[in-house]
């Protein structure tokens, strides 16, 4: 017997011990028919009645065969005892029966948690009425669904670094919806417009990386170029690189402070984009533990911004100048993978008391962030995309989002023109010169539109 048709048989069961004739016999099996149409379109559902919404449904044909059959038994008999309303005991036990046949054995400890004080009721009060306000009142029933639910999101709230957004945002978002639901139409009422706020996080969140990103490789070039000048190799070409990436780098830092409100100061005030400024890559599953850049980089990068490239100075002056603060290029892991492992070492140390990876990357059903979430029901969906469309966006620019080319062409040309006017076509053979302060510059440029941008972070 599947687990659909045992919770079923333990719904129908009260009803159908009552022998109901007639209109009530009717009724009984059409409802029972329509739980197993729910059943098959959600075969994960531990609650069907409640699930489906027909616990009203269950609870009035409950009364009414109990109700109904006596009535017709006192006509049959009358010298028969007079019905006597069900135990509190009996009124449970068809939440014991689903419990002892399918929950028990999964040994969830908020779920057993939560039954038990629901099958607690029975020792708090003999009166039928009173057990039902109490169990309404103090939300028992809806407690044995979202308990596991609740957890988690706990766990996964515990495993996220809440300063990188890309995976605490969607969290924030959501979380309260298990937390502060008072019924499962509350919990999807709630979860629709989660999923909303995250389909709003999820562009946010990409155009924000975009940015740092974006930034952090124009200074990136002037420093290469900077470095190989002095080093002698091929000065011409790189002294033509600075012109261009100082041009494209004024152009681009104008944009961000004027249009999207965001300086350096910002930058260096605000968690999230520190930490893109400093080229992340994540050691874990959910980059709670990241391999950044040298955090000095940030006072570097300060350094060149002002004092170099929105300077007057000329590039001759600034050749021949010291700069006070180095700048750290990441580790190259295909040269020194040794280094990369001795991270990712590192960081399964530090996540070993995290329950998240205690439980559910210790098995390979569950060694994924999909394979942890396909258990936590309606959630799981909306911190999943935009964590997707965030980490994806940091692990590779080439699949670019059709949010921006389909709802904001004009302006996204616009902005490309502003960026790009400046800069005279040039001819540069470094690699990095190519890669940081071209296709970096041209793909913000198409990404980026101003008026939509100006409304997802202002609004």
């Amino acid at each position: 017997m599947d687990m659909k048709q045992m919770l079923i048989d333990a719904y129908m069961k009260p009803l159908y011990d009552q022998n109901p004739t007639g209109e009530l016999l009717e009724r009984a099996k059409n409802l029972e028919a329509q739980l197993h149409a729910f059943g098959d379109q959600n075969p994960q559902s531990m609650d069907l009645v409640g699930d489906s919404g027909l616990r009203d449904v269950y609870n009035q044909l409950y009364m009414d065969v109990l109700s109904g059959q006596n009535t017709a038994a006192k006509a049959a008999e009358p010298d028969q005892p007079a019905w006597k309303m069900p135990t509190v005991g009996e009124f449970l036990s068809t939440y014991r029966h689903v419990y002892e046949a399918s929950v028990r054995e999964q040994k969830r400890p908020l779920t057993d948690q939560a039954y038990a004080k629901l099958f607690d009721v029975e020792n708090r009060t003999d009166d039928l009425v009173e057990a039902q306000i109490i169990i309404e009142k103090e939300y028992l029933v809806l407690g044995t669904v979202t308990a596991d639910y609740k957890a988690y999101a706990q766990e996964f709230a515990e495993a996220v670094d809440p300063n990188y957004e890309v995976t605490s945002a969607a969290m924030d978002a959501t979380f309260g919806v298990y937390q502060t639901a008072t019924s499962l139409d509350e919990i999807t009422y709630m979860g629709e417009i989660a999923s909303a706020v995250c389909d709003d996080l999820a562009v946010q969140l990409k155009v924000k990386v975009e940015m740092m990103q974006t930034l952090q490789a124009l200074l990136f070039a002037w420093e290469h170029a900077k470095r190989k000048i002095r080093e002698g190799e091929k000065m011409e070409d790189h002294a033509r690189a600075m012109v261009v990436t100082r041009r494209k780098t004024r152009a681009y830092y104008r944009f961000l402070e004027e249009d999207m409100g965001i300086t350096f100061d910002t930058i260096e005030n605000t968690p999230f984009y520190r930490i893109l400024m400093l080229n992340p890559e994540g050691l874990d599953a959910l980059w709670r533990l990241k391999r950044i850049m040298h955090p000095d980089n940030l006072k570097a990068m300060r350094y060149v911004l002002f004092e170099e490239i929105l300077s007057d100075k000329p590039l001759s002056e600034i050749l021949m100048t010291a700069q006070p603060y180095a700048y750290y290029e990441a580790i190259d892991n295909r040269r020194y993978p040794e280094v990369q492992k001795e991270f990712l070492r590192i960081a399964e140390e530090e996540n070993r008391d995290i329950p998240y990876f205690q439980k559910h990357l210790a098995s390979e059903e569950t060694s994924t962030l999909e394979g942890l979430m396909e258990k936590a029901g309606d959630m799981r969906r909306t911190i999943v995309d935009s964590i997707d469309a965030g980490v994806s966006a940091l692990n590779g620019f080439a699949a670019r989002s059709s949010f921006t080319t389909k709802r904001a062409p004009a302006v996204s040309a616009a902005v490309s023109k502003v960026i790009d006017k400046a800069a005279p076509t040039v001819s540069a053979n470094s690699g990095a010169f190519q890669q940081a302060a071209g296709t970096m510059a041209k793909s913000a440029a198409k990404e980026v539109g101003k008026g939509l941008l100006r409304g997802l972070f202002r609004k």
